[in-house]
């Protein structure tokens, strides 16, 4: 269990690492204006698509294509908050991990137990 531990505790520290790396990131000034950008570039393709009517079939393909554009500009502002809950999600649990396994040896027989 000990080279468990030695094995989780890198692991551990990498994923703290690039949690921090990710607060840091959309703490920053840059990374919000960013997300401005991308905000209005999402509502405008939204208006365009929702508002305008159709009046023929290349109309239909154009509003296809930004359909895609929306899906991508949504998919590319939410990839940091998903990665930074699954870097949490993963902390949280290699800490219960290592909890666990620490009650487990305590609670051996013929274990130094305070």
């Amino acid at each position: 269990m000990a080279e468990e531990t030695e094995q989780l505790d890198p692991e551990l520290r990498e994923l703290q690492e690039e949690m921090s790396i990710l607060v840091s990131l959309t703490e920053h000034r840059g990374y919000r204006h960013l997300m401005q950008i991308a905000h209005e570039q999402l509502e405008t393709r939204k208006q365009e698509v929702f508002l305008k009517p159709l009046e023929g079939l290349d109309e239909t393909w154009k509003q296809e294509y930004m359909k895609g554009e929306i899906a991508g500009i949504a998919l590319f502002m939410s990839m940091t908050d998903v990665r930074l809950q699954l870097v949490r999600e993963d902390i949280n649990t290699r800490l219960s991990e290592e909890e666990q396994e620490n009650l487990d040896e305590q609670s051996e027989p013929g274990s130094s137990a305070p």
